[in-house]
């Protein structure tokens, strides 16, 4: 090493005391500039938080949530809906995108908040055109007419905030007010739902889209072999500003609210499946269940009002008991079909020709005796 090497600075004299080298009055030298990060090692992200802070004044005038539906959901808020397999949750998911989106009520409450959805959708993806088809000719709308209710037949994974920003980034242009994602654990690739740290995840990339988005995110979940409840870590239900069950009872579908953070639990809505004609077949719609439909003094149910339905699509020029049971839904109850084709008969919807195998024909809607607005499902 060279003596040129070697070079001794003279002492800065302190301008206050003028001692040389003064500890006691110098400002600290600066601190060493910070050595690069080595490439592909990623340190610890710090994100200096983004308080609120309210006086005890102040909190009083912050104004309370809007409803997306009144009474029922809150808008911006995570919701989640589970029931067994088959029990028709993705008709309810539908059902609450096309009242979302026109403005009609939703099983009885009205809309506060309307506004294009994002369905994402990950299984039956097949029929599931059917279902929008039908709720959309159900509610009156013709099938070229958009109401803006969106879907996405792609998945990403609620685990990856990278993939969950791109899906927002995605969508943003759309304006939702209503993200749905059908099922939950198609949307947890690589994930657990037993897994608190994995569920903890899921809301945070549900909070996530409900900020970035200002919108109101719904999770469509299973139960496990415990029907009683959702399958997997209590977290979610924890996170969740309302909790919605979906069961089947004697025929009848169950909609029941199991949480609310800051609205009241509402009562169980009770569903029943309409039949819908649409494409080159048939899918139902969730209607609400009242206990009988009146007509000229006549009873007609909503199961009645199913038969009738198919009978008219398919058989038009009449079916055997046989055929037209064999056209119905699975689960349909024969006892049903048979007090079915009594009360139609009896109704002027259909007439019945023939004893031993007799045949049954659904009227036009000129000669129908009824009150006409059963021809309209």
């Amino acid at each position: 090493m060279t003596a040129d090497a070697w070079v001794v600075e003279d002492p800065i004299p302190c301008p206050i005391c003028g001692r040389e080298a003064c500890e006691d009055h110098l400002p600290p030298p600066p601190a060493a500039a910070a050595e690069p990060r080595a490439a592909g090692k990623e340190g610890p992200r710090v994100v200096a938080p983004k308080l609120r802070i309210y006086d005890d004044v102040a909190l009083m005038n912050i104004p309370a949530p809007p409803c997306l539906i009144e009474d029922r959901i809150i808008a911006g808020t995570l919701v989640m809906l589970y029931g067994p397999p088959g029990k028709y949750k993705t008709f309810t998911n539908i059902t609450t995108g096309l009242s979302v989106t026109t403005g009609i009520g939703w099983f009885g409450a009205r809309v506060l908040q309307r506004g294009p959805v994002v369905a994402c959708v990950a299984e039956g993806t097949g029929r599931y055109r059917y279902r929008v088809a039908a709720a959309k000719l159900d509610a009156g709308f013709s099938l070229e007419q958009s109401i803006k209710l969106f879907t996405v037949c792609d998945t990403f994974s609620l685990l990856d905030l990278g993939a969950v920003r791109a899906f927002v980034a995605e969508v943003r242009s759309l304006s939702p007010v209503l993200v749905s994602l059908d099922p939950l654990m198609r949307f947890m690739a690589g994930g657990d739902d037993k897994d608190s740290a994995d569920v903890a995840r899921v809301v945070e990339a549900c909070g996530l889209i409900q900020q970035e988005l200002n919108a109101t995110v719904l999770l469509i979940h299973h139960t496990g072999w415990d029907e009683s409840r959702e399958r997997g870590s209590s977290v979610l239900r924890a996170a969740a500003d309302t909790v919605l069950s979906q069961k089947e009872d004697d025929g009848v579908i169950v909609l029941t609210c199991e949480k609310q953070k800051d609205l009241d639990v509402f009562e169980p809505i009770r569903l029943t499946r309409l039949v819908v004609p649409v494409f080159d077949g048939s899918t139902c719609v969730l209607k609400l269940a009242p206990d009988r439909y009146d007509t000229d003094g006549d009873a007609l149910t909503m199961k009645h009002r199913e038969a009738f339905t198919v009978l008219k699509k398919f058989f038009p020029d009449g079916a055997s008991h046989a055929a037209w049971k064999k056209a119905l839904p699975a689960d349909f109850p024969e006892r049903t079909l048979y007090r079915a084709e009594q009360a139609l008969t009896n109704t002027g919807y259909i007439r019945r020709e023939g004893k031993r195998r007799p045949v049954f024909i659904p009227l036009p809607d000129n000669l129908t005796s009824g009150n006409g607005n059963l021809t309209r499902f």
